[in-house]
């Protein structure tokens, strides 16, 4: 996994850790502390998790990572897993909650990130130099 790291362009290494480092999203969730805030107004663990804010970070503190390590592993679906997940993030909470200026930052976000991880030469060589692809062909 390091050898796969090491080969990332530099772009995708931080998209990478930042998804892997999401993984804390769902620790700080299912651990009770007394920090929880919502839209700046402390909560309880019980409104946290009545509210919906702690099975959505639990959610993504799960699917991040695993797209994270889905591009570790240079895997076909890394990228769309990814941008699904970071989809989920900016764009659907800022949805439900009607404020449009933001989601359409979000889309932007993600759209920008798709070129790159789609687009960006370096990156698709870095997903084209798959070894599991090589020794099936």
């Amino acid at each position: 996994m390091w050898s796969a790291l090491k080969a990332m362009p530099k772009l995708l290494k931080w998209i990478c850790t930042h998804a892997l480092l999401c993984g804390f999203f769902l620790l700080l969730s299912v651990i009770p502390h007394d920090s929880f805030s919502i839209n700046g107004h402390h909560v309880s663990y019980a409104e946290w998790w009545s509210s919906g804010a702690g099975p959505f970070a639990s959610f993504l503190g799960i699917v991040m990572p695993l797209s994270g390590y889905l591009l570790l592993s240079r895997s076909v679906y890394g990228r769309i897993a990814y941008l699904a997940a970071l989809f989920v993030a900016l764009v659907l909470p800022y949805c439900y909650f009607g404020e449009f200026g933001m989601v359409l930052i979000g889309v932007l976000i993600v759209l920008l990130v798709s070129w790159y991880l789609f687009r960006k030469q370096s990156v698709i060589q870095y997903f084209s130099s798959n070894p599991s692809i090589e020794r099936s062909a």
